[in-house]
């Protein structure tokens, strides 16, 4: 997770405005495709595994650790709409109730950790249609790429709108 000292706040404002946009955008696909009580049970149960899943991190260098990212899974398995607003809400508990990210980062986290692994779901899912049981790899490949990616967009986060002054340790950090 992004916390709140590791973006500035004019990159906070427009992450949670990207991240309202997408959300509203999952919301949409949800009104098309309604949601059922067994499927609202999968949802709590997935959410809650993938929950305790994120609170076990794993050191890979000194002083950064990382941790499952469960969007992918929630995603395939929800469906891409009601996978982004489950993990989503992952992130608002951890973030109001553990402290774990940040509340002014929260819009940065969502985009990251719950709508960019919705968005590459929905792709893989597309592909998969579209060209039958050969693709079905692709397409869990194509969900996998949005992990490195939502690395890659948390390198961006974090210079974006710093002076080059403040940027210059910035290199070893990405």
């Amino acid at each position: 997770h992004l916390g709140n000292g590791a973006i500035t706040p004019e990159c906070a404002a427009v992450t949670l405005g990207a991240a309202a946009i997408g959300l509203g955008a999952a919301t949409w696909s949800l009104r098309r495709e309604p949601v059922s009580r067994q499927k609202l049970a999968l949802a709590a149960g997935l959410g809650a595994m993938v929950f305790a899943a994120q609170a076990v991190n794993m050191p890979i260098l000194p002083g950064a650790s990382a941790h499952l990212v469960g969007g992918v899974l929630l995603a395939w398995a929800l469906g891409p709409g009601l996978g982004a607003w489950v993990m989503t809400l992952i992130l608002v508990v951890q973030a109001v109730a553990m402290g774990d990210g940040g509340v002014m980062a929260l819009g940065a986290n969502v985009l990251n950790m719950a709508l960019l692994p919705a968005g590459f779901v929905a792709l893989g899912k597309r592909a998969k249609i579209a060209e039958g049981r050969w693709s079905q790899m692709w397409a869990g490949v194509l969900a996998a790429c949005s992990v490195p990616l939502a690395a890659l967009l948390i390198v961006g986060q974090t210079a974006l709108f710093r002076s080059s002054g403040e940027l210059a340790g910035w290199s070893d950090f990405a």
